[in-house]
């Protein structure tokens, strides 16, 4: 009995491909599993019955949450990016000259920057944050500037570091979304006055 079904699903997989193209995918699937499983037109629910996956699009994101969808729970933590906050900067060295003379400064700055993160993070959670920033967290590098201007009096001369606030959505296994403000540094080094 098993193989007239069979031969019946392959022939209707055949006829249904030449009629309505669009059901290709499934009834060929469904078709080409039946011969070792059972009659794959009855319960769905059956646990004998083969399941047939046709794929689906994920679900669209909700306004002002651009985080791609990657599908169901299970697997291990991920970390992306959810929204760029503002650009600011993290003052590293400044300068005012307080005398009546003008006043030459020649100094070689060292600037440190790194990843910041505030919130209190499980191991796991810093993981996936480490993985999607690609550097360590709460550490920092140093780089060195060199500044060769003239203070005039009550000139002031600063060097700052330019960071940005990046939120990222860190997800761990069965768990929901976490938003964490990441301060990123964009790499740039900024020279004005100070107070």
């Amino acid at each position: 009995m098993q193989l007239k079904k069979a031969l019946g699903a392959v022939a209707l997989g055949v006829t249904v491909l030449t009629a309505v193209p669009a059901l290709v995918v499934p009834q060929t699937a469904a078709a080409a599993d039946c011969y070792t499983s059972c009659d794959p037109w009855d319960d769905p629910n059956f646990v004998n019955d083969p399941i047939i996956i046709i794929g689906h699009n994920p679900p669209p994101p909700s306004e002002g949450w651009p985080v791609p969808w990657h599908g169901g729970g299970g697997g291990a933590a991920t970390a992306y990016v959810a929204a760029y906050g503002e650009r600011f900067e993290d003052k590293q060295f400044c300068r005012q000259n307080s005398t009546p003379n003008p006043e030459k400064l020649t100094v070689t700055v060292q600037v440190a920057t790194g990843f910041k993160v505030t919130a209190s993070l499980s191991a796991e959670a810093l993981g996936a944050l480490k993985a999607a920033v690609g550097a360590e967290v709460n550490s920092t590098t140093t780089t060195t500037h060199s500044v060769d201007v003239t203070l005039q009096p009550g000139q002031s001369f600063g060097v700052f570091a330019q960071y940005q606030t990046v939120t990222y959505s860190i997800t761990l296994p069965g768990g929901q979304p976490q938003l964490v403000d990441v301060q990123v540094p964009t790499n740039t080094i900024i020279d004005h006055a100070c107070s």
